[in-house]
């Protein structure tokens, strides 16, 4: 079921250079995590297709810019917000 948000229901944006996978390893890959008011989330790591890091910067860029929300960097993104179901 395809899942639609307003651009407003953005509670914030981050990134990092690095995740923790499932089984706890430390994968240096950037990826953005785009959390809702409700606690859904969104992530660039969990797309059918790869995308290369100027087409994931670009995707935050413009809901950034469009929910007026600014992306938050941080040290490494935990499993449970890049691998949530």
């Amino acid at each position: 079921m395809d899942r639609k948000f307003k651009y407003s229901d953005v509670a914030s944006i981050r990134t990092a250079p690095s995740l923790i996978a499932p089984k706890g390893d430390l994968i240096h890959r950037r990826e953005y995590v785009i959390k809702f008011q409700n606690g859904e989330i969104w992530t660039t790591n969990r797309l059918p297709a790869d995308l290369t890091i100027n087409q994931k910067i670009d995707i935050a860029q413009l809901v950034s810019r469009m929910s007026g929300r600014n992306v938050k960097e941080a040290s490494v993104l935990n499993k449970d917000e890049v691998y949530r179901e």
